[in-house]
């Protein structure tokens, strides 16, 4: 049985183990529904790569990367930043699914990085990257080209 909280129009979260972006449900095929709303995104934001590097470099100096007061190795420090960019790639894409106006990108960004930025939600995911066997040069380079 699953307990279901809608967060906006975008966001459902299902379940307590079960935690899913409104653009998988009930898709037949999650991986097809991803690609379509990253060509929509693209088609939007063509130049969101220049974007998303400012974001990033931002993020960078606000976390004084990778010279945090925390005891990270440099590669756990490159796999968090690794997953900061994924995060906020698919949260991004998902979001924009259903829009086209840039408040609308603003706004998942801003909640987004309020996230990031006031938790250690990226060290935790290094660790789980780490866990799943994702932290390799390989698992890494297939996650920062969803």
């Amino acid at each position: 049985m699953y307990c279901t909280r809608k967060v906006n129009d975008d966001y459902t979260w299902v379940g307590a183990d079960c935690r899913r972006l409104a653009l998988f449900e009930g898709a037949e095929n999650p991986l097809e529904s991803y690609r379509r709303a990253n060509a929509h995104f693209e088609a939007i934001f063509p130049n969101w790569e220049q974007g998303y590097e400012n974001l990033l470099v931002n993020h960078m100096f606000f976390e004084q990367f990778p010279f945090q007061d925390r005891d990270e190795g440099l590669l756990d420090e490159f796999v968090a930043i690794c997953a900061v960019y994924a995060v906020l790639r698919v949260l991004c894409v998902c979001t924009m699914a259903n829009h086209a106006e840039r408040t609308a990108l603003a706004d998942v960004m801003a909640a987004a990085f309020r996230f990031i930025n006031h938790t250690a939600s990226d060290r935790y995911a290094s660790h789980m990257l780490r866990e799943i066997g994702c932290a390799d040069e390989a698992g890494l380079a297939e996650l920062i080209t969803l």
